[in-house]
């Protein structure tokens, strides 16, 4: 019996990490629960005590992540998706407020701080500032992103954080192609490393503190999209160091994502969302082809084949990836729009 109030106790302890508006409606029912099964298991032995010790400890994680969500989330809906292919019987609404400024500045944060570290590091690459300069940054940098996916996912993934999660699924994705595909480049690894971030999203259906990223994914697919614009931030990086110029030259085409990052933030509709994704990529992809002078300033004939060519083609594979959401909601609206089964 002392190894129960000794458990009771630790569990109490435990019961202080939920919310207090939480622990003071359910606390003194779950302790009371728990100690009563506790006693039950332990007239059957240690091994009946133990199995239910563990199964807390294993379900403490996704429980609190649960407990502190916010229910319901301003602006947000999680709703469970049925069986069918196309959607749900519920659809994202119409219309729906805009991301309030504090959020869009957070966005704003992710451009910044990218923006800053990328040019420190060519910096140090031209020997104008020493090494550790650039590392500090870079370090401090991702930090701020891994805290920033932590305290997400005790938030139902708010819409600015999806900036910050598809860069930390681009890199993830990369590392993973690299270490399984040590070869040059080719179509099949691009294809891969650009799905990858979608598996992952499909993946968190199945992880209970990150269950509420897919759904909040099926829900409004143009989420999707805005985590791609973080993709697309760290594939310009890769996509263009090849390209002559200056970094700030280079660095420009990410910027030319701020500006859709802020209109979709601030969108009071969802076919705003879903026009808004694919032609910010347009804009921006045109805008980095024209930028470059090793085609841009050459015959047609010679650009086409010399680089353009190859631009073109997967410009055009990316801008397609951007308008799924769109069509998506367009089928789910015209085929998936029925009462969910009992």
């Amino acid at each position: 019996m002392n190894a129960v109030r000794l458990a009771a106790r630790l569990y109490a302890a435990f019961l202080h990490l939920y919310p207090a508006d939480f622990r003071t409606m359910l606390g003194d029912e779950m302790l009371e629960v728990f100690t009563k099964t506790l006693e039950d298991s332990a007239r059957q032995g240690w091994t009946g005590f133990l199995q239910v010790c563990w199964r807390e400890l294993r379900d403490l994680p996704g429980a609190l992540a649960a407990a502190h969500r916010p229910h319901p989330i301003p602006g947000e809906w999680i709703m469970k998706p049925n069986r069918s292919f196309w959607g749900s019987s519920s659809q994202p609404p119409d219309t729906f407020s805009p991301r309030p400024w504090r959020e869009v500045w957070l966005a704003g944060l992710f451009f910044a701080g990218y923006f800053l570290a990328a040019l420190l590091d060519d910096s140090s690459r031209s020997g104008a500032i020493p090494r550790i300069i650039p590392d500090i940054a870079s370090t401090l940098f991702l930090l701020f992103c891994l805290g920033v996916l932590l305290w997400s996912s005790f938030h139902a993934f708010p819409d600015w954080s999806l900036l910050y999660l598809g860069l930390g699924f681009a890199a993830a994705a990369l590392l993973v192609l690299f270490a399984i595909f040590p070869l040059p480049a080719n179509i099949w690894i691009a294809i891969t490393y650009f799905l990858i971030p979608a598996m992952l999203i499909a993946a968190a259906r199945g992880i209970k503190p990150l269950r509420s990223l897919w759904m909040n994914t099926w829900q409004d697919p143009t989420r999707l999209g805005f985590l791609y614009l973080g993709v697309m931030v760290f594939s310009y990086n890769f996509i263009t160091e090849d390209v002559p110029g200056s970094a700030i030259h280079r660095l420009f085409y990410v910027l030319t994502l701020l500006p859709v990052a802020v209109a979709y933030l601030r969108c009071r509709r969802t076919w705003q969302r879903a026009i808004l994704l694919p032609l910010g990529f347009l804009a921006s992809w045109i805008a980095q082809t024209l930028m470059d002078p090793s085609l841009f300033l050459k015959p047609f004939a010679y650009a086409w084949r010399h680089g353009l060519g190859t631009q073109t083609v997967v410009g055009l594979l990316i801008l397609l990836w951007f308008c799924l959401p769109g069509i998506l909601i367009l089928l789910r609206r015209r085929f998936g729009a029925h009462p969910a089964p009992a």
